[in-house]
């Protein structure tokens, strides 16, 4: 079985539910990935959204109730963050997500198998009754103010791939962005207490 990062997620949930989303400078929202030809922004609905003309990530979006910036990797999540600092105001923000994407591929059976077999107790397998696992959602207390959530479901278009969704959320206020020190430290400590649960979950 082989693990990659797909994406990596800093949220900043505001204190307060914004009435007035802010809109960044079109030329700004251009260059902030470094590839101006593929980027798109534009006032959706939900909320003001940055995203790269065919890929997932990197992408920004600011909705009345948060700010997500996504990036393929923690150096770009920090520059992309740096960008954002030098044109929002401060906001203070009541909590934060840290939030990757990862995907197992390369499984000895399909991915619905596979979920079953692994999570699934030895006693509630029926003899002779094949059966299989479509989605897996999981909450961890970690204290109270941490709660691990993680959200595993077949890979799509991949039948012996998982797509897993993992969201490390703090219940710690914070005013503004971390700036890039603590925001590494951050991922750092959250990627090591991440990684000891999946460990034991998944290997």
């Amino acid at each position: 079985m082989k693990a990659n990062r797909i994406s990596i997620s800093f949220v900043g949930v505001f204190s307060k539910i914004q009435m007035m989303i802010p809109q960044l400078n079109s030329d700004f929202c251009q260059n902030i990935f470094e590839e101006p030809d593929s980027t798109l922004s534009a006032l959706t609905p939900t909320g003001f959204v940055i995203k790269h003309r065919e890929k997932v990530s990197p992408a920004i979006a600011i909705t009345p109730q948060k700010v997500i910036v996504s990036a393929v990797d923690l150096d770009k999540l920090v520059r992309y963050v740096g960008k954002l600092q030098s044109e929002l105001k401060k906001y203070e923000f009541a909590a934060y997500g840290l939030n990757q994407e990862i995907e197992w591929i390369d499984l000895d059976r399909s991915a619905k198998e596979w979920l079953f077999n692994q999570f699934i107790r030895e006693d509630l397998k029926i003899e002779n009754k094949p059966a299989v696992c479509g989605k897996l959602n999981l909450q961890y207390i970690i204290n109270d103010k941490e709660q691990l959530f993680l959200d595993f479901e077949p890979r799509i278009n991949v039948d012996n791939g998982i797509f897993g969704s993992i969201n490390h959320h703090n219940q710690y206020p914070i005013f503004g962005f971390p700036n890039e020190k603590k925001l590494r430290e951050l991922f750092m400590d959250s990627e090591k207490l991440v990684n000891s649960y999946l460990d034991a979950l998944i290997h």
